[in-house]
């Protein structure tokens, strides 16, 4: 018996007519899906560093507890900015006017900027201006204006004071990379029972850095003056077991995040710069298990901040409440709103308290 050969299908008898592909366009084929993957991750990037806001990122109202009027950004810029970063309330430090020997003017500059201020009741805390010049406090020369237009009810709160703050990287430079100031002065201490007797929260600069007394000393005055709610900038720049100790046994004193979220030297001193608790993210954006606990323990004394002394700071603002947004939303929902915005409408006594 003959064996008759299989017969291929009609369709694969024919013979093929397309041409292969050229590997050039082969080539280009896998170049751009390289790109492709390139520029997926590098959105994926960009998102977990504030670029634009991702998924789990914190949505609710933002108070930012801490902005200052600078030079070169206009007042209005400011509302707009605000704005546009969806941050429903701010307190502004308003910007002071130097005059000679390096005091800052008082009575009519202050009341000047309140007004100025004044234009967004409903977007503006306002602060006094607090700072302290010479190493007793001396040089301060507006306690007598505040005084007057606090007892008119113009500020929400006073700060910052100046008492001990590193040099940082985007500041000017001391001959010893520390500022500090006598706390026992009589101008400091005249000024802290003023707020006191006003019921007035108290920005203040106090680093914890370059000094295993300093830590001690703050908390000594914290302790004098327990009627003084005190809001301790950039967290001290201290380290968790520092910012645990100084809220566990003080409960007058709050911190704010500001300066706090990324990685990165803030102090321009290398010798105090290695000393600084370490960021509250690290460099993949993800929330540190160690200040997590903290800040879960002690979140009604949490204040979200940026800090914005600078006209760099302005203008990547946008970025900045991104970023907190993404730190936000790692916390469980009733500790993102305290951090966010309940702690700072409490502390300043504003009326907007339901939202």
């Amino acid at each position: 018996m003959e064996v008759q050969p299989l017969k291929p299908p009609a369709d694969q008898g024919r013979q093929s007519t397309a041409r292969p592909l050229p590997r050039t366009f082969i080539r280009g084929a896998v170049f751009f899906s390289l790109l492709l993957v390139a520029v997926v991750t590098a959105v994926v990037v960009h998102v977990v560093h504030g670029g634009r806001e991702d998924a789990g990122a914190w949505s609710g109202p933002v108070d930012d507890a801490l902005t200052r009027g600078v030079r070169g950004v206009a007042l209005n810029d400011v509302a707009t900015m605000l704005g546009e970063a969806r941050v429903t309330r701010a307190v502004l430090v308003p910007l002071p006017v130097v005059a000679r020997g390096g005091q800052i003017r008082v009575r009519a500059e202050l009341a000047s900027a309140a007004r100025i201020c004044h234009s967004w009741p409903d977007l503006l805390w306002v602060a006094s201006p607090g700072y302290l010049t010479g190493q007793d406090g001396s040089g301060w020369s507006q306690i007598d204006a505040v005084k007057a237009v606090t007892a008119q009810g113009t500020w929400a709160c006073i700060g910052p004071v100046v008492l001990r703050a590193a040099d940082e990287l985007t500041g000017p430079t001391t001959p010893s990379g520390i500022v500090t100031c006598n706390v026992d002065g009589t101008a400091v201490l005249k000024w802290f029972r003023f707020a006191g007797t006003r019921h007035v929260p108290v920005f203040i600069r106090w680093d914890v850095v370059g000094d295993k007394a300093a830590l001690p000393r703050l908390e000594r005055l914290l302790s004098d003056f327990k009627d003084v709610t005190f809001i301790v900038m950039h967290m001290g720049f201290g380290n968790p077991e520092q910012i645990s100790e100084i809220l566990g046994s003080h409960s007058n004193v709050y911190v704010t995040t500001s300066k706090r979220l990324w990685p990165g030297q803030r102090l321009r001193d290398g010798r105090l710069a290695a000393q600084q608790g370490p960021s509250l993210l690290d460099d993949r954006g993800v929330l540190r298990p160690v200040w997590r606990s903290v800040l879960i323990q002690y979140y009604d004394r949490v204040l979200f901040a940026t800090d914005t002394s600078t006209p760099q700071a302005w203008s990547a603002y946008d970025a900045a409440i991104r970023d907190g947004r993404h730190f936000l939303g790692q916390f469980p929902h009733n500790v993102a709103q305290a951090i966010a915005w309940q702690n700072a409408e409490r502390v300043f006594a504003s009326e907007h308290s339901t939202r």
